[in-house]
């Protein structure tokens, strides 16, 4: 797989990410992603894709986002908000320079407006209750 990291660096700058329950990467690669109680953190990691390959199929299917909170870290920012659906809702690792290593977007999350970091874990809390948390080095582990 080719290194597309401006692809998701530009759909940061410009507020947008595909309108997929799913985990971007920095890498371009990105993994299906399922809100699920029962799943280690709340969420079920699936299938691996590729976000060139999702955005040529339809280069419109696009959310914007809304941060709406931000939390600082020794290498960092965690960061957290809504898309344009209403019930979408976002959370992501940024770099020093706020590029992002990741991002994690969910169709029906609501609004994360919560962030808890306890060592190397952070926990996004959106607005309807649903709880997430995942390991801030390796969100793809689940």
């Amino acid at each position: 797989m080719t290194d597309e990291r401006p692809l998701l660096a530009g759909l940061w700058r410009d507020e947008q990410v595909p309108i997929e329950d799913a985990l971007f990467l920095a890498d371009g690669s990105a993994y299906d992603l399922r809100l699920d109680p029962d799943a280690p953190g709340g969420l079920a990691v699936g299938e691996r894709f590729g976000l060139a390959e999702l955005l040529a199929d339809d280069p419109d299917w696009l959310a914007s986002i809304h941060p709406l909170r931000e939390v600082a870290l020794p290498d960092g920012w965690l960061t957290s908000g809504e898309g344009s659906q209403g019930a979408d809702g976002f959370f992501a690792m940024l770099d020093a320079a706020r590029a992002p290593r990741w991002v994690a977007f969910l169709t029906d999350g609501n609004p994360f407006t919560e962030i808890t970091v306890d060592g190397r874990k952070a926990t996004f809390t959106s607005t309807s209750g649903v709880v997430v948390t995942v390991d801030i080095d390796h969100p793809e582990r689940g």
